[in-house]
């Protein structure tokens, strides 16, 4: 009976220890997330949300009581909303890692793009006890990412109405790159080319061979821009 009453004790003290520390883990968690420059989140193993941090209600424009439970969907674009669950479907089922691109619409109407990604989280036997994740603010590299995009299909539009070819020759494997310009300029169809200087000057007219390699010397040499 003593024994008994010994180990009973014994359980108790370890339970109560091991509560503790799960406790302190919690706390430096959450102390860790309300300081994060991401938004953070916690689902259950059945995917529902059950903890946001600040960052994220920022993001969204959603209070955290809003956020939790499955109202954090509510800020996905519509547009974009079946693929991301989807993709969250995907991962679990395959059980890897969660990690998408998307759109957010705030309740003021403004866009937001994210970075979102997330993985189980594993207790003390291995068994999947739930999800945890991030979600970053990629809105400012999108935007750019767009306006380079976009100058870039301006340059060539340009160059085809314009009759502009742009090219990049390696000097060091001497292996020459065209835009779909040149080919037409050259009239040489891309299966054609070997990207070599040789032929290069095959595509030339004998009267421009002489005049090509001073410009290209030039160019090499840092007479010419």
């Amino acid at each position: 009976m003593a024994d008994t009453e010994k180990e009973l004790r014994k359980e108790i003290a370890e339970r109560k220890r091991a509560e503790a520390e799960l406790r302190k883990s919690e706390e430096m968690f959450k102390s860790l997330a309300r300081v994060s420059p991401v938004g953070i989140f916690q689902a259950d193993k059945a995917g529902t949300t059950t903890y946001v941090n600040d960052r994220w209600c920022q993001i969204s424009g959603m209070t955290r009581e809003q956020s939790v439970g499955t109202g954090w969907s509510n800020a996905i674009h519509p547009d974009v909303r079946e693929r991301v669950f989807k993709g969250w479907y995907d991962s679990v089922q395959a059980k890897t890692p969660f990690k998408m691109e998307y759109r957010v619409l705030k309740p003021d109407g403004s866009i937001v793009w994210l970075f979102g990604q997330a993985e189980e989280d594993l207790d003390e036997t291995g068994a999947v006890a739930g999800y945890v994740g991030s979600v970053t603010d990629i809105t400012d590299r999108r935007k750019t990412d767009d306006e380079i995009r976009e100058k870039e299909e301006r340059l060539a539009l340009a160059t085809v109405n314009n009759g502009v070819g742009i090219w990049d020759w390696n000097l060091i494997t001497q292996e020459m790159v065209w835009d779909d310009s040149m080919y037409a300029l050259y009239h040489i169809r891309r299966e054609d080319f070997s990207r070599t200087e040789e032929a290069w000057r095959a595509a030339l007219h004998p009267d421009d061979l002489e005049r090509g390699d001073r410009e290209v010397e030039d160019t090499i040499s840092g007479k010419k821009p």
